[in-house]
């Protein structure tokens, strides 16, 4: 296995999923799932080789798998404190509604994948991310710097979010020019 690159193991197994237009999507979501029981089943007993190959042959199946593939696995990770990264960095950026169950409850994304996410991606990805348990004070810098009404509401609402003194202050600030 030595020989052998996890990439170019991911590389073929894209191949073979994308052979047949017609049967690829099926094919697809069977190999995700099978993948993704094999994994939250491991309990600890992959090698770091094999937990690299899994989330290579995850990765490229789930690059171009369908929203109901992607969102499945999305949700069966939300929970899980261990998941292969590289596959929830894909998912915590596809649409919202992939997204959604990670955003709001995932251990597994740091801080700095909540910035990112709140920084680049759309208003839904940074309410998700308001309304999660446990917003560490420069998430919550990122989240309100956007000005966005909802997402303001959405943090003063939020009983577990950490707010600076700073950040306090231009909430309050900001809720005097708003009347609910």
């Amino acid at each position: 296995m030595s020989d052998i690159q996890t990439s170019d193991i991911g590389d073929s197994i894209s191949s073979i999923l994308g052979s047949n237009r017609e049967l690829d999507a099926s094919r697809r979501f069977t190999v995700i799932r099978v993948i993704t029981d094999l994994f939250l089943n491991d309990h600890g007993r992959m090698t770091s080789s094999e937990r690299a190959l899994h989330e290579e042959v995850w990765y490229s199946a789930i690059a171009e798998a369908g929203v109901a593939a992607r969102r499945e696995v999305a949700e069966r990770f939300a929970s899980n404190r261990r998941p292969p990264q590289k596959v929830v960095r894909l998912l915590m950026r596809d649409e919202i509604d992939v997204a959604k169950n990670l955003l709001l409850h995932s251990p597994a994304l740091s801080n700095a994948d909540l910035m990112q996410v709140a920084q680049d991606m759309s208003l839904e990805h940074r309410l998700a991310i308001a309304q999660r348990g446990q917003l560490s004070p420069i998430v919550v810098d990122v989240l309100i710097s956007h000005k966005e009404t909802c997402i303001l509401h959405a943090v003063a609402r939020n009983s577990s979010a950490e707010i600076s003194a700073e950040t306090m202050r231009q909430l309050v600030a900001w809720s005097e020019h708003d009347a609910e």
